[in-house]
């Protein structure tokens, strides 16, 4: 009796009739069959919805203030998930788990007496929590450059997507370069 690999491919055991052209056929036909199935899940893999946003235009941060950030042009955005008239944030257009990126570089401080910075991604939907990056102390020679990533579960289209930026220094900071991510990994739905 003929036997199946867990891919389910048919190969025939020692005690089943010898019968070579058809034992190969059908296991030419399982692996074609497979590789037809894996190509379109690969396929429509680069459909997922994806968007990436940035700016490279300073923006000006006032101390002790939560600032969300804004960008000023998406370069991949294929589920119409920017708009230039909410320059702050994304809008989700399909619902799934996500994974999230971002990063911005803010200017050298040049001053020893910098306290500290957060960086964080703002969602308005349920289910979180959003992840924050801190800086104790920014650099006073270099640039801070503070990275977040996350997967985060879109339960609604509409929940929007945000980074916002936050320090504690008695003058305006200049965030520079700065981008977000979002792409679509799952479509399953709900948590476990």
């Amino acid at each position: 009796m003929p036997q199946n690999t867990s891919r389910g491919y048919p190969y025939p055991l020692y005690t089943d009739p010898q019968n070579p052209p058809a034992d190969l056929q059908a296991l030419a036909t399982a692996v074609n069959n497979d590789v037809a199935v894996l190509d379109a899940a690969r396929l429509a893999a680069l459909d997922e919805p994806t968007v990436r946003v940035g700016s490279s235009t300073a923006q000006s941060v006032n101390g002790s203030t939560v600032t969300p950030l804004t960008w000023s042009a998406a370069s991949y955005d294929n589920a119409g998930m920017w708009n230039a008239a909410t320059p702050t944030v994304i809008t989700f257009t399909a619902t799934g788990i996500y994974l999230l990126s971002t990063r911005l570089e803010v200017a050298v401080s040049g001053t020893a007496t910098e306290v500290g910075t957060y960086t964080q991604m703002v969602t308005s939907g349920a289910f979180g929590p959003t992840p924050v990056a801190q800086s104790l102390r920014m650099s006073q020679t270099g640039p801070t450059r503070p990275d977040l990533y996350a997967i985060y579960y879109v339960a609604a289209v509409g929940e929007t997507l945000g980074v916002s930026f936050f320090h504690d220094h008695t003058t305006a900071k200049s965030v520079g370069a700065r981008n977000l991510t979002a792409t679509r990994i799952s479509i399953v739905g709900g948590l476990p």
